[in-house]
């Protein structure tokens, strides 16, 4: 199930497991950028004859990872980013459009920002779901332990989301934009 994963849901489908819909084969471009010390890569998946979704992820190692979905459609659809976050995080602050993750090491730092154009998107916190199968993880065969999961989540047609995740407390979204513009 894609919402159990780092993925992209649409009207709440889970990708298809078929060889030639998985996320690798859909990759245009990989590459690490040396003067700005980032990893970009480019996918472009076509899920169906209504949607085009194009994914950019960029990484700094221990700074930043960026993932932005960008969607387009002639009808309306709901567009949902998922996030496993790792167990060691069990307590966060949540914001109307932010997540700061706390754990026992006072020097992880560990923040989420979501941004999009729609004026209603939806930041969701799932952990040891049972109603939907979401924030859990199985570390060995037959066994659940509660994780966390995230959703960001809007309805449109066209729509651009992005998920920041920042490993550095004084490193500003502008400082990130800087580097990758």
């Amino acid at each position: 199930r894609s919402h159990q994963h780092n993925c992209l849901t649409i009207d709440g489908k889970s990708h298809s497991t078929k060889a030639n819909d998985m996320y690798e084969s859909c990759r245009e471009n990989a590459r690490y950028d040396k003067a700005s010390g980032v990893f970009i890569t480019t996918l472009h998946w076509i899920p169906s004859a209504e949607v085009d979704h194009v994914r950019y992820c960029l990484y700094a190692p221990n700074e930043f990872f960026i993932v932005v979905d960008q969607m387009s459609s002639i009808d309306e659809h709901q567009y949902s980013q998922w996030f496993q976050i790792g167990n060691s995080y069990k307590e966060y602050e949540q914001q109307p459009s932010s997540i700061l993750f706390e754990t026992k090491d006072a020097d992880d730092y560990f923040r989420m920002d979501f941004f999009c154009a729609s004026k209603k998107p939806i930041l969701n916190i799932f952990s040891a779901n049972h109603d939907m199968p979401v924030g859990w993880v199985s570390k060995k065969y037959l066994t659940l332990e509660p994780n966390i999961a995230v959703e960001y989540n809007v309805k449109s047609k066209n729509i651009e989301l992005w998920a920041v995740s920042r490993f550095v407390p004084n490193l500003s979204i502008e400082q990130i934009i800087s580097r990758v513009d």
